[in-house]
């Protein structure tokens, strides 16, 4: 048997009782076995990407479920399976390396008709979360809205909350952030009365809490309605609490950021959270800032370096997904860590940064050119990635490039005060650093002016690093 090939046995209409089981098992282990030909972690929903249902569930139905969902994974053609004899299905993976070619090896001919939409939608859910992090937004978004519809004709509350989320989650990887205040609303208005449904709700209003700047809200939210129910999840030793605790601890480090404070300083007991969770490597590049905030620079250099090592030089990232906030995050300490951002690093190493490593973030910022950047899932929207390409422009002295770049998402950003600020800020920085590189000795008046307006807003917000910025800026205008 050629190497790669799994090979599922028996006539599925003819399996019964325990064999039933057997095959279940056979096909789970199929699909873990293709997902792990390059040694990548299988996760929950790339498993059910594919093999949905449960006991009660015959195994006809759950070929039929198999069919659809592969077909629903929207890739570029059909591998029919090969029936040999006694009803025997030879399925050649090829060692695949991504879960998309695996999907693709595995899609079967779907010869049963169309699912019930009940059955659809839970098809259509898992894939959707299964291929978070290895399909564009632009691609999901096309199940996320299938899914809306197939909820709606089956009459589920619970899926349509589901789509309603998944649904407004890409909306704001596209940028379409009043696309998904509508679809939050709708919600709102329409989620059921469980548990997993409110903290969806609360999750999602804190991240646009914290997109707008209302960061009074986002605290009193965070601290007085979400942490009790993540301490009941623990308490009751709930299997989401842990997911519930990365959420909520994601977000209150995304508020103590913009409201410039020290997070370990300020919450010791969330940063030892994220302490206890950098085996992931949005937590990781979570303690670099961390700790370059705390004054820590070889700290912070350090969590760099052990993520540059761990994924062998960020090769083994994701296409999408979580790669795009840890590469966001990690150019701006790029940027901060480097002389353009650190005149007191001038004619040293930045920071004793992995080498190369601007240019590698910048090849891999740059296939989100349109995106916004989604941490979590979600926790906190961080804006356009244009942006910090263009901080790694200005990192790499290619001042013109990180003009080019802010300019193209000014009007993406004008309605959040926050990032607005942000966005002036590094614009004026990049004009300063240019008019420097020119044999200018002050930075041009636009900069002076951007620099003004954002530290105004600032201090209106109570960002206290970035209202420190802009005033430490001015000074060279």
């Amino acid at each position: 048997m050629p190497a790669g090939t799994i090979t599922i046995l028996g006539n599925v209409e003819l399996f019964c009782g325990d064999k039933q089981a057997d095959l279940r098992r056979q096909l789970r282990k199929a699909l873990a076995l293709m997902v792990a030909a390059r040694g990548r972690r299988v996760r929950r929903q790339e498993i059910a990407a594919a093999v949905w249902g449960d006991e009660e569930r015959d195994v006809r139905t759950l070929m039929w479920s198999l069919r659809r969902a592969l077909r629903d994974c929207d890739s570029g053609f059909d591998v029919p399976p090969d029936k040999g004899k006694d009803g025997n299905y030879l399925l050649d993976v090829a060692e695949p390396g991504t879960l998309e070619e695996a999907v693709d090896a595995f899609r079967l001919q779907d010869q049963a008709g169309g699912l019930p939409p009940a059955a659809a939608s839970e098809v259509l859910n898992e894939c959707r979360w299964a291929l978070y992090d290895y399909d564009p937004p632009a691609k999901t978004i096309r199940l996320s809205e299938r899914l809306e519809r197939e909820s709606l004709l089956a009459r589920s509350p619970y899926f349509q909350s589901e789509a309603l989320m998944t649904l407004a989650i890409d909306q704001l990887r596209l940028g379409q952030v009043t696309d998904a205040r509508s679809t939050l609303l709708a919600h709102e208005r329409t989620r059921p009365a469980n548990h997993a449904s409110q903290w969806l709700q609360l999750t999602m209003e804190t991240v646009l809490d914290l997109w707008h700047g209302r960061f009074d809200a986002a605290e009193a939210r965070l601290f007085t309605v979400a942490a009790p129910i993540v301490a009941r999840a623990h308490a009751e030793q709930a299997r989401v609490a842990d997911t519930l605790q990365q959420t909520w601890q994601g977000q209150v480090f995304w508020l103590r950021r913009e409201q410039g404070q020290v997070l370990s300083q300020t919450d010791p007991e969330v940063f030892r959270q994220v302490e206890g969770h950098a085996f992931f490597a949005i937590w990781r590049v979570g303690l670099a800032p961390a700790s370059y905030d705390a004054g820590d620079l070889p700290g912070a250099a350090g969590h760099v370096r052990a993520l540059d090592e761990d994924y062998q030089g960020f090769d083994a990232f994701p296409p999408h997904g979580w790669t795009v906030s840890v590469a966001a995050l990690l150019a701006e300490l790029c940027l901060a860590m480097s002389p353009a951002g650190r005149p007191s690093a001038a004619g040293d190493p930045p920071g004793g940064l992995p080498p190369g490593i601007a240019g590698r973030l910048r090849v891999i910022l740059s296939r989100y050119a349109g995106e916004f950047v989604l941490a979590g899932w979600p926790s906190v929207l961080l804006g356009p990635a244009e942006r910090f390409s263009g901080l790694l422009a200005t990192a790499t002295g290619d001042y013109e490039e990180a003009l080019h770049l802010f300019d193209a998402v000014a009007d993406k950003v004008a309605g959040a005060p926050p990032q607005a600020a942000r966005l002036q800020v590094n614009r004026a920085r990049a004009l300063i650093l240019l008019a420097r590189s020119r044999g200018g000795q002050a930075g041009p008046a636009a900069a002076a002016r951007l620099l003004t307006g954002a530290g105004a807003t600032a201090d209106r917000l109570g960002m206290r690093a970035l209202a420190r910025e802009a005033s430490e800026l001015l000074s060279e205008c």
